[in-house]
């Protein structure tokens, strides 16, 4: 029995300098009508500067086909891979885990593949593939893995918001009359990744350093009833300085985490995204080899 850990490029795994042996289902990403392949011929730090230099420019993301998925899990057969689990972005948000549970079906049963729908975007997603990674490795099942990424991700939350509305409404994550008052009122929306997957507006705020206070608060809240916090930035690095120093100077914030936004998440949200997240209980492994 050889067994593998699989993850979509959406979870920023491959940005961050941490061992593993997980593998990728890769995204595409399409901006100004050009066609790249996330971790293939752009990264985060490519696309990053790309939209900084361009801003606004159209930008949009695919998840791999069903005969792309197909053509990959019959490469990991031939390398001699049995057992495949399967760590996916939120199925409310991408057709991800729809086109692997449709290549599932249509693979004959020639591998046992368990697919988990982390309901998570970005780091959280990137957590639980490494989680995984790293039970599979000691041998546990895939029904204990599932079962301890189900603790780690019940116990995590996650608020971003954004300085530019551009790309959230050229993306149609903003409607486009609500996004013209929104920006005609400097409204910057805090977005939370709820328990369901979805990415939820919980408060439209004006101005962005009010924004920014109000998930420095929560967060500084959840810190003193025990939670484990980190920082998020998508690249923008004025904005991410702004940020790290309020929560410095007012919260007493020091030694934050810093994690990088996914290329994915840059891509459908701009790079001119902050957030925080936080996770309670017991840590997800990966912090040992962050902090």
């Amino acid at each position: 029995m050889k067994r593998i850990v699989l993850n979509t490029t959406s979870s920023g795994l491959e940005e961050m300098n941490v061992p593993h042996e997980v593998e990728f289902i890769r995204f595409n990403i399409h901006i100004n009508n050009v066609h790249f392949i996330d971790g293939v011929n752009i990264n985060a730090e490519r696309l990053n500067r790309i939209m900084l230099d361009n801003p606004a420019s159209p930008s949009s993301t695919t998840p791999a086909s069903v005969e792309e998925i197909l053509a990959m899990f019959g490469d990991l057969e031939k390398r001699g891979f049995t057992d495949i689990f399967v760590v996916t972005i939120a199925s409310a948000i991408s057709e991800s885990y729809a086109n692997i549970t449709t290549t599932k079906s249509l693979f004959g049963g020639k591998l046992n593949i368990f697919i988990y729908d982390t309901k998570a975007v970005t780091f959280i997603e990137a957590a639980l593939a490494f989680e995984a990674d790293q039970l599979v490795k000691q041998g546990k099942s895939f029904e204990e893995v599932a079962w301890r990424l189900d603790q780690i991700r019940q116990n995590s939350t996650a608020y971003i918001t954004v300085s530019r509305l551009d790309y959230l409404i050229a993306n149609k994550k903003i409607a486009a009359p609500a996004g013209f008052f929104a920006n005609l009122f400097d409204i910057k929306p805090v977005i939370e990744l709820s328990q369901s997957g979805e990415l939820v507006a919980i408060k439209n705020i004006r101005k962005i350093e009010k924004s920014l206070e109000y998930i420095a608060e929560h967060f500084f809240e959840l810190r003193n009833q025990g939670a484990f916090i980190y920082a998020i930035s998508c690249g923008d690095t004025q904005l991410t300085a702004y940020f790290v120093n309020l929560l410095r100077e007012r919260h007493g914030i020091r030694d934050l985490p810093i994690l990088p936004g996914a290329s994915i998440s840059t891509a459908n949200h701009g790079p001119n995204m902050v957030g925080m997240g936080a996770f309670f209980g017991e840590r997800p492994l990966i912090f040992k080899h962050l902090c």
